[in-house]
């Protein structure tokens, strides 16, 4: 006999850590996860697959100079929150590349982060972005290692820091 968990797993909270020329605003920082299709077949066995997030978390990045629309600039990422014996593995990916402000998709370029990448407590690049300001550029979170011994109502921090750089490939 199949038994069907609902739980709610894990509510996942965005915060920021701002470079002192750019700032960076999310739209949809609250992470849904749809852990209704969930199925266990026997007692004490781990869920299998991943979970996938039900919405994209919306970035914004522009710099507090509305003169200079011609910068480069980069995204990192790390996480903190959830501690458990059995490590639930937080995936992210950039899933578009968003519009320039003031320019369209035309003006600038994204590179990196379209592939699923670990988010750990260690910050590590996730992708970069040439020629300024853009905004809804989209990016999707899934869970994988889902263990019928995690906690449910776990919070994991995910902290994006943005820094200018030279160039972005």
């Amino acid at each position: 006999m199949k038994t069907i968990f609902s739980i709610l797993l894990l509510n996942l909270i965005i915060h920021l850590t701002l470079s002192a020329q750019l700032r960076v605003t999310l739209s949809n920082p609250q992470v849904i996860f749809n852990t209704s299709n969930i199925i266990v077949n026997q007692a004490g066995e781990d869920f299998t697959g991943n979970v996938e997030a039900l919405n994209n978390v919306l970035i914004k990045v522009e710099s507090d100079d509305k003169l200079n629309n011609n910068f480069n600039w980069q995204m990192g990422i790390h996480r903190t929150g959830f501690s458990s014996t059995t490590p639930v593995s937080l995936q992210v990916r950039r899933t578009g590349s968003g519009t320039r402000i003031g320019g369209g998709q035309a003006g600038g370029h994204v590179s990196g982060g379209t592939v699923n990448q670990e988010v750990t407590t260690v910050p590590s690049y996730f992708f970069c972005a040439r020629q300024g300001a853009r905004e809804n550029i989209p990016v999707k979170f899934s869970l994988n290692n889902l263990s019928v011994l995690h906690p449910s109502n776990q919070a994991i921090t995910v902290v994006f820091t943005v820094t200018v750089i030279s160039t972005c490939n």
